[in-house]
């Protein structure tokens, strides 16, 4: 793919300086990953030593992990990046205050879910943490038995849902997300495909909006409807995906195949490589906008399909988008923005999300085509977010370019598939997962310390923040671990309002429960729902959360507290 010298040179733009946001500016250390972190130089602490292992990871035995599958090729990535992977963990985190438990749901719409599900799917993937598992598991048990396979009328809404189930199924291995996926697509092919196929009068062929359309096409005094190109795209993809999970298809790949003839020729791809809207009912290009989702489905379809069965007709069509999405999507520094980015103020909650389908298809269609081109734009999309578009607790506004707007559930799980296309998969490993954890006061028995080290952010550890002395959790790892790393999922990431997060509190490790420790992370007014905090390597048992003011109903709520 060749990109002209002047598009090119805007893609090496990393610009701006922050914009003000709706919540307060970002503090100067808003790069370290760290939030609101004073971190003091570290020297070894009493009892424990440095380690002289260049930073290797050191793994114990009895420390349960979560891992990467060497031979599963999500990495995205060639490069060293000065991309931090703690601003995909604050993304993540801050996604979860929109999170209803009760519904197991996002407080957006259906189809928001369904985004924010597959992208909390893809960060467990990419990162091997797996604190939100339990989420996506209750998502699916509690909504699979109130609408039955998750198929609803309209066809995007079941395709965004498929999707969902597909990644999970790649997380988990669990055959019954396959098989709810499998289900979708027979419908959506059953109900929502066009058998009229070369009934061009009728505009026959391609996917349906809705059950409801089809119904009215096949009707005795047939009423047409127009064909949103998005809904064929998905349909492609999603029957290739099938193929390239079920050994010995036939059934998904041919209709994969059928649906690729279809979308290419019927004309909603433009001269600039995009793909329009859809057809009218007369089976003419609707002229609407080149929506970034359908670009990136349209995208990721051609790379699917192409792994399925390799035709260079695939790549070529991929490619040529890519650069059309170059020409006519972004702003002048490269910025991905939507196709009508200038105008939209509240926007569709739809609308909201698209950026994020556009960007996690150039991540899964990166895993194959390794393009530099590809990666640099991810690169400068991440980091000029990060700068321009982001409030103090790590929500994310519409316009990627910025400044900061408002924030949503489906603002927040956009931004998290573009954070995702830069994280460098990784073998995790977590010294604090269910190991003993001491408190000084619990608000319930079932909100102990051990359910802040569970390995689930289904789960907390609550306490009263005293007026003096405040509330600790003392972590009892065991043995002597290196590490230099720990998180903490704050008050929202169970879904709780932004203001229990925990404001107030200091890390320090140490070689005995009774101390002394050494302070590694001193926190003040935190607003991050996932706070990261990095220090100098050390080798310690014991770490001592101390915590001296909570969230604005004075109780402190530790959903996870990871060590690396």
């Amino acid at each position: 793919m060749k990109l002209s010298p002047i598009l090119l040179s805007s893609l090496l733009l990393i610009t701006g300086l922050a914009c003000k946001r709706e919540d307060g500016p970002l503090s100067p250390d808003a790069f370290s990953g760290d939030g609101q972190v004073k971190r003091p130089a570290v020297s070894p602490p009493n009892g424990t030593t440095p380690t002289d292992n260049n930073g290797d990871d050191t793994k114990d035995p009895g420390i349960e992990t979560g891992t990467i599958d060497p031979l599963d090729p999500v990495e995205t990535r060639t490069t060293e990046s000065p991309i931090d992977d703690a601003w995909a963990h604050q993304i993540a985190g801050t996604l979860q205050s929109y999170y209803d438990p009760s519904k197991a749901l996002w407080r957006d719409t259906w189809d928001v879910s369904a985004q924010a599900t597959t992208a909390l799917i893809d960060f467990m993937k990419l990162t091997g943490t797996r604190e939100y598992q339990g989420v996506i598991q209750k998502v699916y048990d509690i909504n699979i038995a109130k609408t039955p396979n998750f198929i609803q009328d309209k066809f995007l809404s079941n395709a965004l849902w498929a999707s969902a189930w597909i990644h999970a199924f790649d997380l988990t291995q669990d055959k019954r997300f396959l098989e709810t996926s499998k289900i979708i697509m027979d419908d959506m092919d059953a109900n929502g495909w066009d058998s009229r196929a070369g009934d061009l009068t009728s505009c026959g062929g391609g996917v349906f909006t809705s059950h409801t359309d089809k119904t009215n096409a096949s009707a005795p005094t047939p009423v047409n409807s127009a064909k949103l190109s998005a809904n064929t795209a998905f349909y492609i993809k999603l029957n290739a995906a099938l193929h390239n999970r079920i050994e010995g298809d036939t059934k998904y790949l041919e209709r994969a195949g059928k649906g690729w003839l279809w979308l290419t020729t019927i004309g909603v791809v433009n001269n600039s490589g995009l793909v329009n809207n859809g057809v009218t009912v007369k089976c003419k290009n609707d002229g609407l906008q080149t929506w970034t989702h359908t670009q990136g489905l349209f995208y990721s379809a051609a790379v699917e399909l192409n792994k399925a069965s390799p035709k260079k007709e695939y790549i070529d069509a991929a490619k040529k988008l890519f650069d059309g999405v170059m020409i006519n999507l972004v702003t002048g520094e490269g910025i991905l923005r939507e196709a009508n980015d200038s105008r939209c103020g509240t926007c569709l909650n739809e609308e909201r999300m698209w950026k994020g389908i556009f960007m996690r298809s150039v991540r899964e269609a990166q895993i194959e085509l390794k393009d530099p081109a590809v990666e640099k734009f991810i690169e400068n999309n991440i980091l000029k977010l990060y700068k321009s578009s982001r409030s103090t607790a790590d929500s994310i506004g519409f316009h990627w370019q910025g400044p900061f707007d408002s924030s949503d559930a489906g603002r927040q799980a956009s931004a998290l598939e573009l954070f995702n296309a830069g994280l460098i998969a990784k073998t995790y490993t977590n010294a604090a997962l269910n190991r003993v954890a001491q408190t000084t006061a619990n608000c319930a028995p079932g909100e102990s310390g051990a359910q802040a080290v569970d390995g689930s952010a289904l789960t907390k550890w609550c306490s009263l923040v005293a007026a003096e002395g405040g509330t600790s959790l003392i972590l009892d790892l065991d043995s002597e671990v290196e590490f230099s790393k720990i998180k903490i999922l704050h008050g929202a990431a169970g879904g709780e309002n932004l203001d229990a997060n925990t404001r107030n509190f200091t890390l320090a490790v140490g070689g005995s429960a009774t101390g002394p420790f050494t302070t590694v992370a001193d926190v003040v007014d935190n607003t991050s729902t996932a706070s990261v905090h990095k220090f100098t390597k050390v080798k310690s048992r014991f770490i001592k959360l101390q915590i001296t003011r909570g969230g604005s109903d004075g109780l402190a709520r530790i959903y996870e507290l990871t060590v690396e």
